[in-house]
């Protein structure tokens, strides 16, 4: 028996979901790690939180508008499943990002304190100042 349209957006939708964690797990175990989430944009998590919040969202009011009612939501489980994994992820992530790991007093995200070192030393250049003052690039 052949495999119908249905059998293949089902297939396809659990492929996405299987790619979902796949990609949410391994950034979660290594913010748990490093107890850090440093060098990682939250911005994106919370851009991610809201899309896949508004799809459970579309998916209960369509269900809703449907003569089954709110049980009919369950007929796409694939998308059922990936917004709550990827909702689920994201308030972890969120969770770690400001509550469990917060940043210390004077540190930025995304900027290592070697690295800060390395672009302090690079901004005062080889010369010092005294040297620079007498500099013109004109004479």
């Amino acid at each position: 028996m052949p495999p119908n349209n249905l059998f293949q957006v089902y297939f396809v939708g659990y492929i996405k979901l299987l790619i979902s964690v796949t990609k949410y797990y391994p950034q979660a175990r290594l913010n748990y790690i490093n107890k850090s989430t440093r060098g990682w944009a939250i911005q994106m998590s919370v851009l991610d939180f809201v899309g896949s919040f508004l799809s459970l969202f579309q998916l209960f009011i369509d269900a809703s508008l449907t003569p089954g009612g709110i049980s009919s939501a369950f007929t796409n489980p694939a998308k059922l499943w990936l917004g709550c994994i990827s909702v689920g992820f994201e308030v972890v992530f969120m969770v770690q990002h400001w509550v469990l790991y917060p940043l210390k007093n004077g540190d930025e995200y995304g900027v290592d304190p070697g690295t800060r070192a390395i672009q302090d030393a690079e901004a005062r250049g080889l010369l010092s100042d005294a040297s620079r003052a007498g500099l013109s690039y004109y004479t």
